[in-house]
């Protein structure tokens, strides 16, 4: 029987749970429920309880314990393919990030309905920007955050696939395709979660997290479009938002981060999710120097101060023109100086 993996699996599926379960018990060295020396600090067990609500013990190498492990349980989460955020995750089709795209849309349907909820009620309009480009931002965000959460653990599990049975081997590129597929089998994704608990966890706390953040932005958009238009000298109507490239730069409040706005007129907008206070401070320093000696002058890029957080100028990296090299190092010295 073939099972839309691509090749007919040597083994049944139906009994792919139980088997799975039977060599853990078997102790062939694939599972350990032994905690490594960085998590046996008490305070450190505690942490984790308060933080995150996970007993310790489920974290040694990311396995269960044997004895909390129930050979009964089976049922998988709940797999979603209704709303707008998982066909937008089936629609992106890098296959970097297949694998992690494969394991939200058939392990997380109740975090794609909650975040999909959280999406639905945007000021879109106001911020200049339209839902796919949220959506496609935080599919991004989404797929490479659980390929980094995932990707070693997908890698291993494929294999021993493979090793055991269920799929044959192949060529790497259509090896990802096939265990993508197996990935939708409810029952083998009933398997990694009980087998990795982590994974539930910490995917769950990522998916809320960005969607809460871009949800952030989007209200903090709208509210400062007017401004930001006024900042770049165009009309509102102008200030069009046509691609958001989030984790340009250093994380801050869970997953909040630098972001990128691209806009349709090519022109860039860095936001920033903290005070931006000392940058705009040092732009009127830069200001300040110049006029004590116009030699002293320094592009100071624009920025707009609000609480928690601001905006700024995108300063693009630009070759240097013949015959101002001496200009520039000039002006690198006079800044080098003046931090």
């Amino acid at each position: 029987m073939n099972y839309g993996l691509g090749v007919a699996p040597r083994k049944p599926l139906h009994s792919f749970h139980e088997r799975l379960i039977h060599l853990k018990h078997r102790g062939a060295g694939a599972v350990t429920g032994t905690l490594p020396e960085c998590l046996a600090n008490t305070d450190v067990q505690n942490a984790i309880q308060r933080e995150l609500g996970l007993d310790a013990a489920c974290l040694g190498g990311l396995y269960c314990p044997d004895e909390a492990f129930d050979e009964t349980a089976s049922s998988p989460r709940a797999a979603h393919r209704g709303t707008e955020l998982a066909r937008a995750l089936e629609r992106a089709n890098d296959p970097v990030v297949q694998l992690s795209i494969a394991l939200l849309l058939n392990g997380f349907g109740a975090e794609l309905d909650a975040a999909d909820a959280a999406l639905a009620g945007l000021p879109y309009q106001a911020a200049g920007v339209t839902a796919n480009v949220i959506l496609a931002s935080v599919v991004e965000s989404l797929a490479g955050d659980v390929m980094t959460l995932t990707a070693d653990t997908l890698s291993n599990e494929s294999a021993f696939a493979e090793r055991e049975g269920f799929l044959e081997a192949l060529l790497p590129q259509k090896q990802v395709a096939a265990y993508s597929e197996l990935i939708a089998n409810p029952e083998y994704v009933a398997y990694l979660f009980d087998k990795y608990p982590l994974i539930i966890a910490r995917t769950h706390v990522r998916i809320e997290l960005v969607v809460a953040s871009m949800a952030k932005l989007v209200r903090r958009l709208a509210a400062d479009r007017h401004e930001l238009a006024a900042s770049l000298g165009v009309d509102i109507a102008q200030f069009a938002v046509r691609g958001i490239r989030r984790g340009t730069g250093d994380s801050h409040h869970g997953a909040d981060s630098v972001s990128l706005l691209h806009l349709v007129d090519g022109r860039t907008v860095v936001y920033k999710p903290r005070d931006v206070s000392p940058e705009a401070a040092f732009g009127r320093f830069l200001g300040w120097l110049a006029e004590q000696d116009a030699r002293f002058s320094q592009h100071s890029p624009w920025v707009l101060c609000r609480e928690g957080y601001g905006w700024m100028q995108f300063v693009a990296v630009a070759s240097l023109p013949p015959g101002r090299a001496a200009a520039f190092y000039y002006r690198y010295g006079v800044l080098m100086g003046a931090v």
